[in-house]
């Protein structure tokens, strides 16, 4: 039988007001931040497959070996292994962290008249912060002389008042409300508008290190500025593949309708499938049918470190980690491309949506979330939550349940999806329009929605 949890729905003002708690229901959720911590997918190269070039192709071995710094002649006649350096080619040119601060001066005044009646008054303004004032509260973690405090990526201190009332006289008390937080700041190009037009129109760009937004201002350095494409792709700690490329590859040349050359791992039984050589960054840089770039060993050096590890990319790339044998990899590639691109065309549909989030299963049967926000897609940062209270009415109607969770000690609000997501905020519409009356937890629990 399945259990039924009842939300009775009543709405008032714009304001969201949790109420008392109807129930609390355990299972496996996911609690996601957005585009806190979120890694973007670039759907339009994942599975992107040039013309592979034939290994008999007049000079293509030639720019393969310079590419990688190796004698040819020297590694077919004694199958000698070299390294590679592995690369990811970045979409938005700007990206990187930039901060946030806010603060205001809060004032109040007191008095006591002749009869002994007491009054205050309570003002609240607006402080315009320089770039160098904003660098400061991030790195002192100091709302003036008052010490902000931290929760995460965020930092926060309220204003703080011990007034007293002396007759016949006016007192005036200070203090200061302060936020400061991290923000992800993208831009195709350089000279486009970075922070687009979030909380109004908007011209700054990106070389300007700072852009004034209605009541706060956004700061960031100059690392966040791409001048080149192309970055290291950094293995995880805890990655099955091995981080010590030295000496594993070898060329490889498969031949069928299409012959091409290759690079072969017998360590991490990769295979590689090359095409164009170009020169960037001041680097030979070889690309792959399956979306991974390469140079040599040595050129390491010359790119920035990516922040996302090889196996994020490899779970919607050609290449796979988990190739036995040559052979097995050649016919695994075109299984893997077609499973690639039914992932990026459904992908694709999604990222139509605005703000929303959902649930896939990858190849191996792994739940994976996916975020949409302005027609790009991202793997958003979430961490897991066992057990909600289900809310039993809000003061205004959603398109999805109102919950809330412990986690570390704190209460958090949010909105439950269908698929057990949880997100910050959801859509507000009109009582009438609300179609899913059920939420389902799993196939033998649900909620259903009243009022």
């Amino acid at each position: 039988m399945s259990k039924i949890f009842i939300i009775l729905l009543f709405f008032h003002s714009s304001n969201i007001t949790w109420n008392i708690l109807c129930a609390s229901v355990q299972n496996r959720f996911k609690y996601c931040e957005g585009l806190s911590n979120a890694k973007h997918i670039d759907l339009e190269t994942n599975c992107k497959k040039e013309d592979a070039l034939s290994a008999q192709q007049s000079g293509v071995m030639e720019n393969y070996t310079k590419a990688f710094d190796v004698d040819f002649n020297t590694h077919r006649k004694n199958n000698t292994k070299f390294g590679l350096t592995f690369l990811t080619k970045i979409t938005n040119q700007v990206n990187g962290i930039g901060y946030q601060c806010k603060m205001e001066k809060v004032i109040f005044t007191t008095f006591q008249n002749i009869f002994g009646s007491k009054s205050k008054d309570q003002t609240t303004e607006n402080v315009v912060l320089s770039p160098k004032s904003c660098w400061e509260m991030i790195i002192s973690g100091a709302c003036k002389d008052k010490q902000m405090k931290c929760d995460g990526k965020s930092c926060k201190y309220t204003a703080k008042f011990e007034l007293s009332y002396v007759w016949l006289e006016t007192r005036k008390y200070e203090d200061y409300n302060c936020e400061t937080h991290e923000r992800i700041l993208t831009a195709k190009n350089e000279n486009d508008p970075i922070l687009g037009n979030i909380d109004g129109t908007n011209s700054c760009k990106s070389s300007e290190l700072f852009c004034y937004k209605l009541d706060y201002i956004v700061v960031w350095k100059q690392d966040i500025i791409h001048k080149c494409p192309y970055e290291v792709i950094t293995l995880k700690e805890n990655s099955l593949w091995n981080d010590h490329r030295e000496n594993e590859f070898v060329f490889a040349e498969r031949v069928g309708n299409s012959s091409n050359v290759g690079v072969l791992s017998a360590v991490n039984n990769l295979y590689f499938s090359l095409t164009t050589v170009e020169w960037v960054c001041n680097t030979l840089v070889v690309s792959t049918n399956e979306g991974i770039y390469l140079t040599s060993i040595h050129n390491g050096k010359n790119f920035r470190k990516h922040a996302i590890g090889l196996k994020d990319i490899s779970d919607l790339a050609l290449a796979d980690k988990d190739y036995t044998t040559f052979q097995d990899s050649i016919e695994k590639l075109k299984i893997y491309e077609s499973f690639c691109y039914l992932l990026m065309n459904t992908i694709k549909v999604f990222s139509m949506h605005q703000n929303e989030y959902i649930s896939l299963l990858d190849r191996n049967g792994k739940n994976m979330v996916l975020y949409a926000t302005n027609e790009n897609i991202y793997v958003p940062h979430c961490i897991d939550i066992s057990e909600i209270n289900v809310h039993d009415s809000t003061e205004n109607c959603y398109e999805d349940v109102a919950i809330s969770f412990n986690n570390n000690n704190r209460t958090i609000n949010g909105f439950l999806q269908n698929d057990r997501i949880i997100k910050r905020n959801s859509k507000k519409i009109s009582c009438d329009l609300i179609t899913n009356n059920f939420v389902h937890i799993d196939k033998n629990n649900k909620i259903k929605r009243q009022g």
